[in-house]
């Protein structure tokens, strides 16, 4: 639910707007970090779903694959894979496009109204762009973020 500025006068209808613009953010990143793709294998061997940040939802081994040496096997399945990926990496990229143009334009719409503003959300909005800090393996645990991936015979 998008708050209410009405009390702020003069400015609430350009809060009202900012926080429904921001709230449209929010939901295009969690459609972005859920974005998947799923690919079969030409020889219809092997069938991969994945997420465009790599974590790889299910694994299907097709009865085509009973005739594949378990090295061939286990090549084919990690082509199948980075190709899964590709794709949900460019399903992703093209919806980063109207992620960042809709920041583009609160931006612009806040630049018109408070440059100060806009200039700490540009700063802002650069720091935390870049690459995730890594973590020292102290700080990991062994516990998965998500459940397993499945894999199975037809």
């Amino acid at each position: 639910m998008t708050p209410d500025y009405s009390g702020f006068g003069q400015g609430a209808e350009l809060l009202n707007r900012l926080a429904e613009q921001a709230r449209t953010l929010s939901e295009m990143v969690e459609e972005i970090e859920a974005l998947e793709a799923e690919v079969t294998d030409d020889r219809h061997a092997v069938t991969v779903r994945c997420t465009a940040g790599g974590v790889v939802e299910a694994v299907t081994i097709h009865a085509a694959a009973r005739t594949l040496s378990n090295q061939a096997l286990g090549e084919l399945i990690t082509a199948t894979t980075n190709f899964a990926f590709a794709r949900a990496q460019a399903a992703a990229a093209a919806r980063a496009g109207d992620y960042h143009a809709a920041q583009r334009e609160i931006n612009e719409q806040l630049r018109r109204h408070d440059p100060a503003a806009a200039a700490a959300l540009t700063e802002f909005t650069a720091k935390i762009s870049g690459p995730p800090a890594s973590v020292t393996s102290d700080e990991q645990d062994d516990e998965p973020r998500r459940r397993g991936p499945t894999v199975f015979d037809d």
